[in-house]
This record gives C-alpha cells, sequence and structure tokens, in this order.
C-alpha cells in the first residue's frame, strides 16, 4: 500500500484502486457532534472522465467528480502489490538479482531486449529515467518506493485497474 494526499491525475496514473479518506459533510457519522463533519473510507474501483466508481458492501455505486470534489479530503491509501522478487533499492554500480529484476521490468514495460548481464550504471539509470519521465515521476534515476510501485502497477498486467480500456471491462 501507499498512502498519501493527492489528486485524481495521480491515481489515474497508478491506475489502481485505493481507499479514499472522505468526509460527510453533514456530520452525519457516529459520535460526531452537530455540524461538524465526519470521516469515512471508501474503496474507488473505476475512474472515468465524468465519474468515480466505488465499491460499498456488495454494491457498486457511481457518483459525479463533482460530488466526489465535494468529499474527498484528498487522503488515498493506493492498492497495489509489488512483483515477486522486487527488490527495495538498487546502487549505482551493483550486479545480482536486485538488479537483473530491474533490467528485466525496464526491458517489458520499453518493450527492448534484455541484457545478458545487468549492472546498475549510467545506461540503466538513463532507461530508469525515461520510465519515470514517461509516468510522471521526477526522473531521478533512482528506484524509490514511487518509481517501484508504477513500476510494478504498469508491469502486472494481473493486478485490478481502475481505468479501463475502451472495450474491456
Amino acid at each position: 500500500c501507499r498512502t498519501a494526499r493527492g489528486g485524481l491525475d495521480d491515481l489515474r496514473q497508478f491506475n489502481r484502486p485505493a481507499v479514499l479518506q472522505m468526509r460527510d459533510p453533514k456530520g452525519q457519522g457516529q459520535g460526531q457532534g452537530q455540524g461538524q463533519s465526519s470521516i469515512y473510507f471508501a474503496t474507488l474501483t473505476g475512474l472515468d472522465a465524468q465519474s468515480a466508481t466505488f465499491a460499498i458492501g456488495a454494491q457498486d455505486t457511481t457518483v459525479a467528480l463533482g460530488a466526489l470534489a465535494a468529499q474527498w479530503s484528498g487522503h488515498y491509501t493506493l492498492l497495489w502489490r509489488t512483483l515477486p522478487g522486487a527488490p527495495t533499492s538498487v546502487l549505482p554500480g551493483e550486479r545480482g538479482p536486485a538488479v537483473q529484476w530491474l533490467s528485466r521490468q525496464l526491458a517489458q514495460v520499453q518493450d527492448r531486449a534484455l541484457e545478458a548481464d545487468p549492472v546498475f550504471d549510467d545506461a540503466m539509470a538513463g532507461h530508469l529515467r525515461q520510465f519515470q519521465l514517461a509516468q510522471g515521476l521526477v526522473p531521478d534515476g533512482a528506484l524509490g518506493p514511487q518509481t517501484l510501485a508504477r513500476l510494478s502497477s504498469v508491469a502486472d498486467k494481473t493486478a485490478p485497474k481502475l481505468l479501463h480500456e475502451r472495450g474491456g471491462k
């Protein structure tokens, strides 16, 4: 999971379900005094240009983005899974399983050939910066938590998505 504060563009880029922290401005929550807003959480499962879809119990509920804006605090917890074998960090000059994993994932998402004996050198850092830039991240060439989450999101074809391709579900 990744907990952060941001906007819908962040969620669209990650393209994974998220739990949003919401406000009920009417103060309908338990233990709230009159006039105070209560906090609740909702699972965002779909998003398009005009609406957001939430899983509430066994039902899906779709609301206009304007209604979402009135209640969403901007806080979210992104639901994603790290791909098997994912490293927590990779250092310049490093070789081994962590670098092989990173090289394999970058080659897959960038549709290029896999290197035989990869090393985290300037060329691989350049590939990582290209990926970061294409994903709207700061292109620093470092495998930090945000880059790892985005790389896992893009490479994991079996995970649920917020945005559905045309003709798909």
